[in-house]
C-alpha cells in the first residue's frame, strides 16, 4: 500500500520538479499547483471544468489542461 505524503513520495515529486516537468499530473499534484484540494480536482474533472485522460484505470490531468483552466480564470477576471 502506497502512502501519500511518505518520504519516498515526497522525494519522487521533488525529483520530478528538478527534471523536466511532468506532462500528466495526478489529481492531488494538479490541485497543489493551483492551491486547491484533491477533492476540488475530482469535482472539477466530474463537472468538465478540468479535462483529464485515463492511463490504465487512473485519471491524469495533462499540464495543458491545467494551463487552460488558469487561462479561463484570467479571462473571467479581465471580463469584469
Amino acid at each position: 500500500m502506497r502512502m501519500m505524503g511518505s518520504v519516498p513520495e515526497l522525494e519522487r515529486m521533488e525529483q520530478n520538479e528538478m527534471d523536466e516537468p511532468q506532462m500528466l499530473l495526478r489529481p492531488a499534484e494538479a490541485a497543489r499547483l493551483v492551491a486547491k484540494s484533491r477533492t476540488w480536482a475530482y469535482e472539477a474533472m466530474a463537472s468538465g471544468l478540468l479535462s483529464y485522460v485515463l492511463v490504465g484505470g487512473s485519471r491524469r490531468i495533462p499540464r495543458s489542461a491545467l494551463l487552460d483552466f488558469i487561462d479561463g480564470l484570467q479571462r473571467q477576471e479581465s471580463a469584469r
